[in-house]
């Protein structure tokens, strides 16, 4: 290969094809020569002047070398670069001032040929298309436009691209630690990976402009890290397959306009504090790591998250989202998940919230989700745990799973167990608007909690409450703690409490707000047994509009236990204590502690009640035959020391 040094006397300009003005020695010594072929060192130096050599037609050299060179290198045309079989010899040296948009090729078949930028930057594209030759990258080499990579090798610490093209069938290998794009439309293309080696560990999207621009990544084309920084107002669209096995790192500290993340698969999310940028679109994407959002970037999004890897987070700084929220460990990932900060969803359909196969889940943050449910199915791992360790506002919550903890929590719709245990925290109070457990046959455990409030709030007929359900197949266990249960709601309809046999602390009735009209609450199921309960306390605190009557119908043949009190009329409104459903068999009430049970304003029918010389129904209430133990219209003479009961 021959050394051709370019001279122009007193740094002059030419072209690069321009006869006699190529040397064989620089400075214009050791006489002229042809121009540079592809068997030829094309060099520029210190001594080849100021001048301006322009590539202004194809042309052809086996290596550029310019690194000290002090003109200016210019053109539109191709340079073709045709390496030769020599190891670790410089094939492209960059220098100079360089104003050069033209295409470079290199081709050939160097053994780790030499690529230097010296800090400059190619204005164009490059492409390599050496099937036999391997490139090494010394130092950072920036190319604005398109990098290609037809066939053969290139490696390096860092190389910085306005796009990169990779979709042949050649056999080639791209190895860079970093990776800069900083280019807009579709930064990387790698439709076909056929006989690829890929192996970059970070990537970098800088781009200050307004103009979009997209990624993906899949199959055989994966990364540790991608880093979107730079500002400006546009639209950047992120995309990791899952048939990538190996899952990015994201961490945005870009400024202005907004993410989209496409169909995804990613280890963390990370938004950077500072980052003012939206997060859109609408694919659903799988974290298998953690998601930290920073106070200064919105959602406008409807993405559906789903974490599926192992001890997972998500620190949210009370963003609101429009999307699903999935917690599902995979494959050999059994997962516990920490929310961190209020989580916030205006999604509208079923679930909002699906907890799947984790160990241990923990809501450090409030729940609002106003539009959809919360589903728990964790049962398929034993022992695992759904924490809500503050306030939950949602629709209906749904529990097929181990060791569910709620605390103060608000439902427009139901609560209700179908497996698992749910447990009340102390001083929680829950709003609901039924309370049930699924007629499954898996055993569950629920626990009230200590001084806990359940308001079971009921406008439309239905049922408040059914526990008959894993009562009568032997699979509910069931702990009333030391809550109180109240029915609210002002409506004429019927609000049936169907026990099923349980022991529960403190029932209040309060059905009546002045409204006008009829109060009915039924503690009734299909069969005698399915009415069948325990009270501490069994209050009615009903006020209604005068003339309207309050009725409370119980199961026939079934037994109310009551262990202190039964608080039931009013002086205003006339109270039936009913037979409800179809049976005509008589309900009992039996008080099992000591006291008396005085209720005013009665109208009873079908009743049994016991121990004898305890039950008064007073102030106008109206014997009926079928009444046994009632004592009607007398009060006590004397109460005794245990007072009324």
């Amino acid at each position: 290969m021959a050394a051709k040094y370019w001279y122009v006397a007193g740094n002059g300009s030419s072209n690069w094809n321009t006869s006699g003005v190529w040397f064989n020695g620089p400075g214009g010594t050791g006489g002229t020569t042809t121009t540079p072929t592809a068997s030829d060192d094309a060099i520029l130096d210190s001594a080849s002047g100021s001048g301006t050599l322009t590539i202004a037609a194809t042309s052809t050299c086996g290596s550029l070398r310019a690194s000290t060179f002090t003109g200016t290198i210019a053109g539109i045309s191709v340079l073709n670069i045709v390496s030769m079989p020599l190891t670790g010899a410089t094939v492209l040296s960059l220098g100079g001032t360089l104003t050069y948009t033209g295409l470079i090729t290199i081709s050939g078949s160097a053994t780790n040929g030499v690529i230097l930028a010296n800090g400059k930057t190619h204005n164009a594209s490059i492409t390599f298309n050496a099937p036999s030759g391997s490139f090494i990258f010394n130092d950072l080499f920036i190319c604005r436009n398109v990098f290609t990579l037809t066939a053969g090798s290139v490696s390096g610490a860092s190389v910085s691209v306005g796009s990169l093209s990779l979709s042949n069938s050649n056999v080639r290998r791209f190895e860079f630690t970093n990776l800069y794009f900083s280019g807009s439309g579709t930064l990387l293309s790698i439709a076909t990976q056929t006989n690829l080696t890929w192996a970059v560990s970070n990537i970098y999207i800088t781009n200050a402009t307004a103009n979009s621009k997209s990624m993906a990544l899949s199959n055989l084309v994966y990364c540790n890290n991608i880093y979107i920084q730079g500002s400006g107002a546009s639209s950047t669209v992120i995309s990791s397959a899952a048939s990538t096995g190996i899952f990015p790192n994201v961490i945005i500290s870009k400024t202005d306009g907004t993410l989209n993340f496409g169909t995804s698969s990613f280890n963390d999310v990370t938004y950077i504090e500072g980052s003012t940028i939206s997060w859109a679109g609408s694919s659903p994407i799988t974290i298998y790591g953690n998601v930290t959002l920073c106070n200064s970037m919105s959602i406008i999004t409807s993405n559906s998250l789903t974490f599926s890897g192992s001890s997972q987070t998500l620190t949210t700084f009370n963003k609101t989202f429009t999307g699903v929220l999935v917690v599902n460990g995979t494959g050999t990932f059994v997962n516990d998940f920490t929310l961190n900060g209020n989580y916030t969803s205006t999604y509208v359909g079923t679930t909002g919230i699906l907890i799947g196969e984790v160990i241990e889940t923990n809501f450090n943050g409030d729940i609002q989700l106003n539009n959809a449910s919360i589903s728990i199915n964790t049962g398929v791992v034993a022992g695992s745990f759904v924490n809500f360790n503050n306030s939950v506002s949602t629709i209906n919550i749904g529990v097929s799973g181990n060791n569910v903890s709620l605390g103060n929590t608000n439902l427009s719709g139901g609560l209700t167990i179908n497996s698992g245990s749910l447990s009340i925290r102390q001083n929680s109070v829950l709003n609901i608007n039924s309370f049930a457990s699924s007629s499954t046959v898996n055993i569950r455990d629920i626990f009230l909690g200590i001084d806990t409030i359940i308001n079971l709030t009921r406008t439309t007929s239905g049922s408040a409450w059914n526990t008959t359900n894993g009562i009568a197949q032997g699979v509910l266990n069931f702990n009333a703690g030391t809550s109180t249960i109240n029915i609210i709601g002002q409506s004429d309809s019927e609000v049936t409490f169907i026990p099923g046999g349980i022991a529960l602390y403190d029932l209040n009735i309060n059905r009546g707000n002045g409204g006008a009209y009829n109060a009915f609450t039924g503690f009734y199921g299909s069969t005698s047994s399915s009415g069948n309960a325990t009270f501490r306390n069994f209050r009615d605190l009903t006020k209604l509009a005068p003339g309207f009557a309050n009725y409370i119908l119980f199961q026939g043949g079934c037994t109310i236990n009551i262990q202190d009190t039964f608080e039931v009329g009013n002086t205003n409104n006339l109270t039936y204590i009913y037979l409800g459903g179809t049976s005509t068999v008589s309900f009992n009430l039996v008080k099992q502690n000591q006291g008396l049970v005085i209720c005013p304003n009665l109208r009873i029918n079908a009743s049994n009640a016991s121990p004898s010389n305890t039950w008064y129904a007073i102030s106008g209430s109206i014997d009926d035959p079928t009444n046994t133990g009632w004592i009607f219209n007398n009060i006590p003479r004397r109460l005794g020391s245990l007072g009324v009961g």
